[in-house]
């Protein structure tokens, strides 16, 4: 990032947590009723998160960096390069997060 800009402690957690290839810390920066939409696909509680990230991690060894980060109304996005075994690596992401008790209780990723 150019500027030193405040992130949400939950989504501080959720990158160190991809750094750290930690599947139980990151499923912990979600509330227990939250739903990520990634692909196609909605994970909704941290159970499925849990899965999803394990998943991922396993089919594509990705890695995140956040380039940018701003709050819109309501909610967050961070502008992300994310790097992996996947086609089009690296791909820039936008992750949308909305949250609720200092914890993400959405998550969107879009390209």
């Amino acid at each position: 990032m150019t500027e030193k800009a405040y992130i949400p402690s939950a989504f501080t957690n959720y990158v160190t947590g991809v750094d750290k290839k930690d599947v139980a810390g990151i499923a912990a920066c979600f509330t227990p009723d939250a739903v990520v939409q990634d692909e196609g696909h909605v994970y909704t509680g941290r159970e499925a998160i849990r899965n999803w990230v394990a998943r991922g991690f396993e089919e594509y060894q990705y890695t995140l960096a956040v380039k940018d980060i701003q709050e819109k109304k309501s909610e967050w996005i961070a502008t992300t390069l994310v790097t992996g075994t996947f086609d089009g690596s690296p791909i820039q992401l936008r992750f949308i997060f909305t949250l609720k008790d200092a914890l993400m209780a959405t998550l969107t990723i879009r390209s």
